[in-house]
């Protein structure tokens, strides 16, 4: 797998673990360009597996983990690791369950980014969190929809 570059794998039910065991994967490849995980109800430790895994990925551009259960520890982790991800310029993150604390870290690992769009809509973010996410560098953020709290 040293030369993959497009990973879609959304919708396929691999929970935690197949994404712990995905992330172990990975780390053994830098090539990854685009990374769909989206609907697989993987959680805050899939999630924080995952975002370790792609830190050493810098071609990574499109990120889609919307719909997996993420809360503010995932949103961390994701934060930390697109710190280390020059190219991202896509990140779908809508319907999970991040909140202000979340999209706070989140908007600090994104700070120094040009996104063309982050798809956030569907969580638990407050005005603060929007406030953050609002800061950033993005053509299409869609902070609007948030569940309430």
């Amino acid at each position: 797998m040293p030369r993959l570059q497009d990973l879609r794998l959304s919708q396929n039910q691999i929970g935690v673990k197949g994404a712990q065991a995905l992330a172990r994967g990975l780390e053994g490849t830098t090539a990854l360009q685009l990374l769909w995980l989206w609907g697989n109800q993987i959680g805050d430790p899939g999630c924080q597996a995952v975002a370790r895994a792609i830190q050493q990925h810098q071609g990574l551009r499109e990120l889609a983990l919307h719909g997996n259960r993420l809360g503010d520890a995932g949103a961390q982790a994701l934060g930390t690791a697109a710190e280390q991800l020059p190219q991202l310029t896509q990140v779908y993150l809508f319907h999970n369950s991040i909140t202000d604390v979340g999209a706070k870290a989140l908007a600090k690992g994104l700070e120094d980014k040009d996104l063309e769009l982050l798809r956030i809509e569907g969580n638990c973010i407050g005005k603060s969190g929007c406030k953050a996410l609002k800061q950033l560098r993005v053509r299409d953020l869609n902070c609007e929809g948030q569940q309430p709290r």
